[in-house]
């Protein structure tokens, strides 16, 4: 039939076809395009699906299901801000759809919005106490907010619903990863790899475990399985360098260190680690490059000042340490006077070439960093009982401050971070 008055088309590029598909008024027609929006995105093609969300979306926009559909096709394709507005007009419309209310919930965590998030969580598991991606995603909140004892429970309750899934499995390990829970949460990290070997949140989290069992042979082994399967996830790196650290070889975990941080260059964290382990390794020169640079990038970072206020203070700069160590590393109260001498001081370090040589330049990556990767499926498919695909593990060292489960759109599988 042939487009007529009243009637509109539009185009999406898909597998090296055009596909032209005519808009109509009628349900008929918009089932068809939601329909082939699905077969995308059931392909891994989400940029295409959305294409087709967003025009159905701008030509029906009361239409609640195809606003669902748009704000969760954002979200799969990383336009958190753009899917927040969208995800909130369908829960102000219809208060119920705990679908909508979760993947709101996502979209915040992932920018880490962490109260709005947990806003939305909650209001999930109140109408349904089982919500799987609620009670992954408010144990993830509660994990990275150091919140192990209160984020057990929830991780418990989800492990019940989806007893055989590597996530549900390592969420609860990582919510119990403190003593005296400590082997149980290895042996959910193991049974969690007996099911899916290559699921690396489970080998961040065993290899963290190990590492402060002492099992540093072990612990290394899980660093380099990270590596192996994911070798642009600082995460895998810095677990090594902290690994190497503890085992007093503080040249090796330098490099480590190094790896990762030229994967995540303004990861404050990680340049904190390397200040120490140059430090230690008597390049106290370099470690105050590492140090000033982290202290620049969070000038509220206390780890960063101290880190610092030891540096100086090997390098002989004693005025200069005292000050900011007696602040507890607070720049905020350190003077102007102090701060213009450290930066000075590190510049003329970045510049020289001593007996330690040039100072290492950080380097762009050769390609993004590992992301994480949103779940083929129809959207009224309900997660499976079993690990299922998973996100991969975005980033993230230490586990209290970058847990390396991310959030899952809702009605997909749980998915993997910290990282």
């Amino acid at each position: 039939m042939p487009v007529g008055a009243g009637q509109k088309r539009f185009s999406v590029f898909t597998d090296g076809m055009t596909l032209d598909m005519a808009v109509f008024d009628d349900k008929i027609s918009i089932d068809a395009a939601v329909a082939e929006a699905a077969r995308l995105e059931q392909s891994g093609d989400y940029d295409a699906a959305l294409t087709i969300y967003e025009n159905l979306h701008q030509r029906h926009p009361t239409d609640i299901d195809l606003k669902y559909r748009t704000g969760t096709a954002m979200l799969r394709v990383g336009r958190l801000e753009e899917a927040i507005p969208v995800l909130r007009q369908v829960v102000f419309n219809d208060p119920d759809h705990t679908k909508a209310r979760s993947n709101l919930g996502n979209a915040h965590l992932l920018l880490e919005q962490y109260d709005y998030a947990t806003e939305a969580f909650r209001a999930v598991l109140d109408f349904d106490p089982k919500n799987k991606n609620a009670l992954f995603g408010l144990a993830t909140i509660l994990i990275r907010q150091n919140r192990h004892g209160e984020a057990l429970p929830l991780a418990q309750r989800l492990v019940n619903e989806l007893p055989n899934s590597p996530a549900a499995l390592t969420i609860a390990a990582d919510a119990g990863s403190l003593y005296p829970q400590l082997d149980v949460a290895i042996a959910r990290y193991r049974q969690a790899l007996r099911i899916d070997s290559d699921y690396v949140p489970a080998y961040l989290g065993l290899g963290r475990a190990l590492q402060q069992r002492k099992r540093s042979k072990e612990a290394y082994d899980c660093a380099c399985a990270v590596i192996e399967r994911q070798p642009f996830n600082p995460a895998g790196h810095d677990l090594k360098g902290a690994i190497l650290a503890e085992m007093q070889d503080y040249e090796a975990a330098e490099t480590a260190y190094l790896q990762a941080l030229e994967i995540a260059p303004d990861d404050v964290r990680i340049l904190i680690h390397l200040t120490e382990a140059a430090r230690k390794a008597g390049k106290a020169r370099r470690a105050l490059i590492y140090a000033e640079r982290a202290w620049t990038l969070d000038q509220t970072n206390k780890h960063a000042g101290k880190a610092l206020g030891s540096t100086l203070s090997a390098l002989g700069k004693n005025s200069l340490a005292r000050e900011i160590l007696l602040t507890g590393g607070a720049r905020a109260d350190v003077r102007a006077e102090t701060l213009v001498k450290v930066r000075k001081l590190a510049e003329e370090i970045r510049n020289s070439a001593g007996e330690e040589g040039i100072i290492p330049t950080v380097a762009q990556p050769a390609r993004e960093p590992e992301t994480p990767s949103h779940i083929h499926g129809d959207e009224d498919n309900q997660p499976p009982s079993n690990g299922g695909n998973d996100y991969e593990a975005d980033t993230s060292p230490d586990r209290l401050e970058h847990d390396d489960s991310q959030p899952l759109a809702e009605d997909d599988e749980l998915a993997q971070r910290r990282g």
